[in-house]
């Protein structure tokens, strides 16, 4: 989340949230996977992000790092129970 914001939470929350910076003209978003590790039964996942948006004028590349940790289920299903950038 942007600095100062509050978190979203729930699949119609993040979807609203990323739906918002589309919607603004973020596009070309990326996600480079530099590590995926096994602990149990969490999968902790660190990356490169960027996108590009309108920005004075101009497009822009923005970019950063990325974390995300998933958890297996007991269904069988990998789920992401945190995601957070900067």
């Amino acid at each position: 989340m942007p600095s100062g914001s509050n978190a979203v939470n729930g699949s119609e929350q993040i979807r609203a949230f990323f739906q918002a910076g589309i919607d603004k003209g973020l596009h070309d978003h990326q996600i480079r996977i530099l590590q995926v590790r096994r602990e149990g039964n969490l999968l902790i996942q660190t990356s490169l992000w960027s996108a590009k948006a309108l920005a004075d004028g101009e497009t822009k590349v923005f970019s950063g790092n990325l974390v995300a940790i998933h958890k297996l289920g007991d269904d069988g299903t990998w789920r992401m129970i945190q995601h957070t950038w900067n």
